[in-house]
């Protein structure tokens, strides 16, 4: 699916992870995953393996949205079954077993600008949804709670509640049930690109 111009979203399978090229400029990394170091999520560059990839791309309770432009890859998703993601018992927030994991959500400043972390999450939540999770939540770095940039901005315009920040790191949630009425309300959903 199309949400910037020139920018199409699509899930990351088995056969088009052999095509990426891992190591370019933007690198998937996800500290929530076995093997990563939890010290990294709050700024510095970790990669994830593309075993690692593999055995998340062939969960069906979990997945990966790629957001392609131009061959090149701008921004990219992990989520799936809290469960799958062994680092997050080490942060000090209350997981919901019952809903899905938003472990990494990461564009491009020029992405982000076009709205395709908005594209990825609209993705996400419609998966949530068809895969019967009852909630979605998330971490995402957050210097403060009422930050204008990144994920904090994006999560708060798209209704999710956050969590006040430890150690540059927040916790956003909300529930399908309210995604759903927010969605149908047209409020917050209908107004997260106008508030780039």
């Amino acid at each position: 699916m199309s949400y910037a111009p020139g920018v199409h979203i699509a899930d990351l399978d088995l056969d088009s992870l052999a095509l990426l090229a891992l190591d370019g400029r933007l690198c998937f990394h996800c500290p929530l995953l076995e093997g990563e170091r939890l010290s990294d999520f709050a700024g510095g560059e970790c990669c994830v393996q593309p075993e690692v990839l593999r055995r998340l791309v062939a969960d069906t309770r979990s997945g990966v949205k790629v957001a392609v432009k131009d061959g090149q890859v701008v921004g990219y998703a992990m989520f799936g079954r809290p469960g799958f993601f062994p680092n997050r018992t080490r942060l000090p927030f209350p997981f919901d077993d019952s809903g899905l994991l938003i472990a990494a959500l990461y564009v491009t400043e020029t992405a982000e600008q076009a709205g395709v972390d908005v594209g990825l999450l609209l993705e996400i939540m419609d998966f949530a949804g068809e895969a019967g999770y009852e909630a979605v939540q998330a971490v995402c770095r957050a210097d403060n709670r009422s930050s204008t940039e990144g994920p904090v901005r994006l999560f708060a315009a798209a209704g999710f509640r956050l969590t006040e920040p430890v150690n540059g790191l927040a916790m956003a949630q909300i529930g399908l049930e309210e995604w759903d009425e927010l969605q149908q309300a047209g409020e917050e959903a209908g107004s997260l690109n106008e508030d780039r």
